[in-house]
């Protein structure tokens, strides 16, 4: 059972956060297999709440996680973990 859905902007949030290297938007694009119109608008959504932030290095535009997203991406993997722990117990 699937209690909570977990979005693209989360999916792109968990990504950058869980890798100490920077990575670029086509590296999430594939990494997460969703096409490259939606990372963008997600990433723009994600930037503009602070959560991550963009530098447009070369040809690439480089995403790094920011300290409120590193915060918020560990709270929702705590919940991650607590949510999969209860529900295992419950099948």
């Amino acid at each position: 059972m699937q209690l909570f859905k977990v979005t693209v902007p989360t999916k792109i949030l968990l990504e950058v956060n869980k890798n100490t290297r920077n990575k670029n938007i086509s590296t999430i694009c594939r990494e997460l297999k969703i096409s490259s119109a939606n990372t963008y608008k997600n990433i723009e959504e994600l930037e503009n709440i602070g959560l991550i932030n963009t530098e447009k290095n070369s040809r690439c535009r480089n995403v790094y996680i920011t300290e409120k997203g590193i915060k918020v991406a560990e709270h929702i993997i705590e919940i991650q973990k607590l949510l999969k722990g209860r529900l295992e117990r419950n099948e």
